[in-house]
């Protein structure tokens, strides 16, 4: 029986040395897995972050360019940049769907907006009294915007602490 001995131990050791590799690689392995995850929601944060205040920028630079057209009949045409919001409903939808009905309050803004916008060029035969007050009507409108964009950065701020415990 002393013969079996160091075979047994041995074999007993080989087991005992590979399931605890396994668990190390195992442990390791959930951790990189972990750290990925970790990585694309942050960069899925940021960017969702950066696209709502390239809206609300694309929409500051319209109110101004729309004011100009309502109030000193300066019609310029520069270079504007598209306004992302497929963009985000694809972020939002995807990574964040707890903030869509932040994007829906957007989108419902961005509608009235146009109506807004559309009534402004109609209005460019009318008399200044009815220009100025579509320009009231255009701040107005871009005021509510910007409202919820800030308060879509500020859901994007929320869920980036509470994902890492900030």
């Amino acid at each position: 029986m002393n013969e079996w001995v160091p075979v047994i131990s041995a074999f007993v050791g080989a087991l005992v040395a590979g399931f605890l590799s396994y668990r190390a690689a195992a442990i390791r392995l959930s951790k990189e897995e972990t750290a990925e995850k970790r990585a694309i929601i942050l960069q899925k944060l940021e960017e969702t972050h950066q696209v709502v205040r390239s809206i609300r920028q694309s929409y500051r630079e319209s109110i101004v360019h729309m004011i100009r057209f309502l109030l000193v009949n300066q019609s310029e045409s520069s270079a504007s940049v598209p306004i992302e919001i497929d963009r985000l409903q694809m972020l939002v939808g995807f990574y964040f769907p707890s903030i869509l009905s932040l994007v829906e309050v957007l989108e419902t803004e961005q509608h009235r907006f146009g109506s807004v916008i559309a009534e402004s060029i109609v209005a460019a035969t009318k008399p200044n009294a009815a220009r100025q007050a579509l320009a009231d009507s255009v701040v107005q409108q871009g005021n509510k915007i910007d409202a919820a964009c800030n308060e879509l950065m500020k859901a994007v701020t929320l869920l980036a602490r509470d994902h890492f415990k900030l």
